[in-house]
């Protein structure tokens, strides 16, 4: 028994090296090892660390390729669990929003499972974990030319998908709203790639409440500022079951499906749920 939980401690340890090692070698090959600091989002206490980050011979970092800062986050099966992929999301349009400031990647187990998401800030050489809220992953942005409104609105739309967990639709709703509100009408990549999340979640939110018209207009708009946004087709997919314009439903769930083929199960789903419908009511 002794052995086996050995076997496996060795076997997560090799597991977490080989991903740090191809993170390294993927954005700074041919430089030493330097370890750095890890820090807690929540706290603000440091403890030692168990990865290393990298620097040049001049002892300055050489990884940032010109930008003011660079993070790599942990996509892990821990902090992916945890949210990482929001948190990659984000950081992913606030680049958008601040080109030549900021640059982000994903990278393998950083190794502190459970504390996730984590992220490594190769300017600074710190680790941060625990990055659960907006808040905690704008306060590492000091400096960088990101739009109050923009992260402001991220803000809104975090607040949002709490009240939705806790069917606290009418809430959401006002959440959403408020963050389209700061979004306005500014045609910017970064922008639109918010606008078009919220709307679908707020499209959901309104399905949520009966109101098939406010969610199909949701949709519909997301569908006008981006027609490949396959969120923005499911949606249009859930009103049209709720109306039971059942082959509209299967137009719609067919094309998410197209258009994010890794939502294909889900979508074959929906789908035999609208034909079931189909079946019961006698549709055509």
């Amino acid at each position: 028994q002794g052995s086996a939980a050995f076997c496996r401690k060795r076997g997560r340890r090799r597991t977490f090296l080989l991903g740090m090692a191809g993170f390294l070698v993927s954005i700074a090959p041919g430089f030493r090892r330097r370890v750095p600091v890890c820090r807690d989002a929540t706290s603000g206490s440091s403890e030692s660390p168990s990865v290393a980050s990298v620097e040049d011979s001049s002892g300055q970092s050489s990884v940032l390729g010109g930008v003011r800062a660079k993070f790599g986050v942990c996509t892990g099966v821990s902090c992916t669990q945890d949210g990482s992929k929001a948190l990659l999301d984000m950081f992913k349009v606030l680049e958008a929003d601040a080109p030549g400031e900021l640059s982000t990647d994903a990278c393998g187990c950083l190794g502190m499972c459970g504390e996730g998401p984590t992220v490594i800030d190769l300017s600074s050489r710190n680790f941060h974990k625990r990055l659960r809220t907006p808040e905690q992953a704008l306060a590492l942005l000091g400096g960088i030319s990101i739009s109050p409104d923009l992260s402001e609105a991220f803000i809104l739309k975090h607040r949002g998908n709490l009240e939705m967990s806790e069917s606290r639709t009418q809430d959401a709703i006002r959440s959403y709203s408020e963050a389209l509100r700061l979004l306005g009408n500014r045609q910017e990549e970064a922008f639109d790639q918010v606008r078009l999340a919220i709307l679908s979640n707020r499209s959901a939110a309104r399905l949520a409440q009966e109101d098939t018209d406010g969610a199909e207009a949701d949709a519909g708009d997301a569908i006008d500022i981006f027609p490949a946004y396959a969120p923005a087709w499911k949606r249009m997919g859930d009103v049209h079951t709720k109306r039971k314009e059942v082959d509209s439903a299967i137009r719609a769930y067919d094309t998410a499906s197209k258009l994010d083929p890794k939502s294909s199960k889900e979508m074959e789903k929906r789908i035999s749920k609208a034909r079931r419908l189909n079946k019961r009511f006698g549709l055509f």
